[in-house]
């Protein structure tokens, strides 16, 4: 476009835009080619546009704010209050994860010693008192007992051989935690099909003994749950040496047998080959664990080392309120726990 032409043009915006002149102008000229006016005015639009734009944007890139320091401040408090709410919560579910699995082990631990002892042919190991708890493990490991030395997950944890109870306990910061022979039940029932819920909604009367299992009554279920497992049929089942369902075994007897009865008395007269059983399932008064009775004591030769399931037969009980315990060596009885404590 030559000058004479960009004046043109110039003065026709200028006119256009103050006194809103109409002044009509077909064509400008760009060196010879003229080039007609709604051309000149569409791109000097488009450049506007394009300025207007440009401006707009760096309008709103000026505006556009960051975080505050106080906002910041508010996100960083929301994340110390949910740290502090979650970590002691994620530490606690993986301290509980750890104690369950070591005592998991620990029945592992104690049934692989019971198997050692009872194939043993040479000195017992497990009497020796001056025997240390590496050696006795290690023991275990080189007859084939166990594929490799078992240690706690949890920190400050060991297991150490008691031969008081002739069992291993779990031991942690020094100090044994719980039981060790409740505990090692305890372990042995989780493998069990037992169900607490479905125990507590069993009914709260005692059945007494028949040719078939009662599992529709508190003892009945417990029964045949330890004794023959979650089958359909209810036929009692008949063997010599006594079983249960847990490989639980009675620490001194090394029995096995499951005995559902109120009347002890009765029932060691018959069956004598199946005692000390391993687990006792009654209502019978003289194992209520506040009772004063002798005939623990007396029968103390039959009954040591059975872990006793007792449940009043005053009125209705709920199952809930039935206690678990074991016999000592001597007939007196070990504290008792509520049955939550083992079925849950």
């Amino acid at each position: 476009m030559d000058k004479a032409s960009f004046l043109q043009f110039k003065l026709f915006i200028a006119a256009k835009i103050k006194y809103n002149y109409t002044i009509q102008v077909n064509y400008f000229r760009c060196g010879n080619d003229p080039i007609p006016c709604y051309r000149i005015l569409y791109c000097f639009a488009r450049r506007m546009l394009v300025m207007l734009d440009v401006k707009s944007e760096n309008k709103k890139r000026r505006n556009t704010k960051g975080f505050t320091l106080l906002e910041m401040l508010i996100v960083l408090a929301i994340i110390t209050i949910l740290a502090v709410i979650v970590v002691p919560s994620y530490s606690k579910i993986l301290r509980e994860s750890e104690s369950k699995s070591d005592l998991s082990n620990l029945a592992i631990l104690n049934r692989s010693t019971v198997y050692y002892r009872m194939d043993i042919e040479t000195a017992d190991p497990f009497e020796i008192t001056t025997n240390t708890n590496e050696f006795l493990m290690g023991e275990l490991v080189s007859e084939g007992y166990l594929s490799e030395v078992i240690t706690p997950l949890a920190a400050n944890a060991t297991f150490e051989w008691d031969f008081d109870t002739a069992a291993w306990s779990y031991y942690v910061d020094g100090e044994a935690t719980g039981d060790a022979i409740i505990e090692n039940f305890t372990a042995h029932i989780a493998e069990s099909s037992i169900q607490y819920d479905t125990f507590l909604a069993t009914s709260t009367t005692w059945g007494s003994l028949s040719n078939l299992y009662k599992p529709n009554t508190w003892n009945g279920y417990l029964e045949k749950l330890l004794e023959r497992g979650d089958v359909e049929s209810n036929v009692r089942r008949d063997e010599d040496s006594g079983h249960n369902t847990i490989d639980y075994q009675n620490p001194y007897s090394e029995k096995e047998t499951v005995v559902n009865y109120n009347d002890w008395t009765w029932f060691q007269n018959r069956y004598e080959a199946y005692i000390p059983p391993a687990i006792l399932i009654t209502n019978e008064d003289d194992f209520a664990p506040d009772s004063t009775s002798s005939m623990l004591s007396d029968n103390a030769e039959y009954l040591k080392g059975t872990m006793v399931i007792y449940k009043s037969k005053t009125g209705d009980v709920a199952n809930e309120q039935a206690v678990v315990y074991y016999i000592l060596e001597d007939g007196s009885k070990s504290d008792s726990y509520s049955v939550s404590d083992v079925l849950d």
